[in-house]
């Protein structure tokens, strides 16, 4: 069994839930995660960035500009609004204008239950990322690997992945401070 490749895998899964957090999980409704924000058109998926010019009007609207792909804006204006960054965009022909909400106690609980849902998800992944390593140490076993052998690396296994989801679990913890200002 290939320990490095299993601590690979946990290890991206640790990576997607950090990334996941920056993008979807963040107190500002920055440019940053506008832009970033994945659209799914014709089977293609884009970021808004891929698609529009995009522009602070003033610091509490973002103006994006859809004048090289205007067929575009009903499903960019759905993922805006499906995007759980509490927005609310406004189309104006070819362009289309964000306000940048005020960061409320509401909105702050809603994301810190978006962190813990994303937690969720990839702790689940690592438990996956694990049974699917387990079922290979069985076969292992089965083809002549000692009983001691198999325990020992079952031991490891379970090791790593606590490991993982306790680092995963101490992100989210940290998180849900930054958001809530609570211990």
């Amino acid at each position: 069994m290939n320990l490095r490749k299993f601590k690979i895998e946990l290890e991206n899964a640790l990576n997607s839930m950090k990334e996941e957090f920056i993008k979807s999980v963040s107190l500002r409704s920055s440019a940053g995660a506008v832009e970033e924000l994945v659209i799914e058109y014709e089977g293609e998926k884009y970021t808004i960035r891929d698609l529009a010019q995009i522009n602070r009007k003033n610091p509490k609207v973002l103006a994006l500009s859809f004048s090289n792909f205007p067929q575009t804006i009903p499903t960019v204006l759905q993922a805006l609004s499906d995007s759980g960054m509490n927005l609310n965009p406004q189309q104006d022909g070819v362009s289309v204008f964000i306000p940048i909400p005020k960061v409320t106690r509401e909105h702050r609980e809603g994301l810190a239950k978006n962190a813990n849902k994303i937690f969720n998800k990839y702790k689940s992944s690592m438990k996956e990322i694990q049974t699917k390593y387990m079922k290979r140490l069985e076969a292992k076993q089965d083809e002549g690997l000692s009983q001691e052998m198999f325990f020992i690396l079952r031991d490891q296994v379970t090791a790593f992945v606590n490991q993982y989801i306790s680092q995963a679990e101490k992100m989210t913890a940290d998180k849900n401070h930054e958001l809530l200002g609570e211990g």
